[in-house]
């Protein structure tokens, strides 16, 4: 009983209360609809290339696409794939200090009340889990919202018209998958390798301030977009560095197998560490 207590209290203070943030994701994903459908208009309004059936899955793939793979050779320069960043970071930042503040206010005296420092983590980590959840619940909403209001097909199936992959979505070579491996690549993958990064940053802000374990966040969010390694997670919620987009890409039960992974160490790791963590010497 005193487990489902702390959890209703942190549901409420964790994401009712701070239901601005939430809002903050409605407000970005329509902007890179908005950004899209202007895009595709002006195109064709100044080409002779007929236009093609563009689905909802288009509009998702262009915000989770990422980047294809960067080699620092050449006239090339680096393209910084700032929806991609914008879209992860958001997580991070909405999941960053709630548990901080909470022991620094009034979290000490349930926290003490309760006597329960797994269930305190425990807690944490589910509202955790919960936030990010309804982050992408959000965002795939307000995409899906758009593209009735816009009179898009909400279909799953990419686009594969080549002139419109190469000029608006910038990728050279075509997509090879099954309708079944695209709703992994797009709809599963990014969320699973957020609630990773979420949870290991909520771990991080034990040892440190929640302002560095961001900063760690970010630093493999930066270091996954210039390069291509299974062990830099970022990739892995990048549609263009799948398998099915590029050879030598990552694998998707990677990506699924490192994102448990980190779910897995972090919650344990937390909970052990938390369990002899002393909150009055706080700074």
């Amino acid at each position: 009983m005193k487990f489902f207590k702390l959890l209703s209290y942190d549901i409420v203070n964790g994401i009712i209360y701070r239901y601005k943030k939430y809002l903050i994701v409605v407000l970005v994903f329509f902007v890179f609809c908005i950004d899209l459908f202007r895009t595709i208009s002006s195109y064709y309004a100044h080409s002779d290339a007929v236009k093609p059936a563009i689905t909802m899955a288009d509009y998702v793939f262009y915000i989770f696409k990422g980047m294809k793979e960067y080699i620092p050779a050449g006239n090339e320069p680096f393209k910084f794939p700032a929806i991609w960043i914008i879209v992860q970071l958001l997580p991070a930042y909405i999941t960053l200090d709630y548990p901080y503040n909470d022991l620094e206010s009034f979290g000490q005296h349930v926290l003490i009340r309760t006597g329960g420092r797994i269930f305190w983590w425990l807690s944490k980590c589910i509202w955790n889990m919960l936030s990010v959840i309804i982050f992408y619940f959000m965002a795939y909403a307000t995409i899906i919202l758009f593209c009735i209001f816009a009179k898009i097909p909400i279909k799953f199936e990419i686009t594969s018209d080549p002139k419109f992959l190469s000029t608006i979505m910038e990728v050279e070579h075509p997509l090879i998958a099954s309708p079944g491996e695209v709703i992994v690549a797009l709809f599963l993958l990014p969320p699973l390798i957020s609630l990773g990064l979420c949870l290991t940053q909520m771990t991080l802000s034990l040892f440190f301030r929640p302002l560095y374990s961001f900063g760690i966040t970010a630093s493999i969010l930066l270091s996954s977009a210039y390069l291509v390694s299974p062990f830099l997670v970022g990739n892995y919620s990048m549609v263009m560095r799948n398998s099915i987009m590029m050879e030598g890409g990552v694998n998707t039960g990677g990506g699924i197998i490192a994102a448990s992974i980190m779910v897995v160490l972090s919650i344990f790791i937390g909970s052990i560490y938390f369990n002899r963590y002393d909150i009055l010497k706080r700074e």
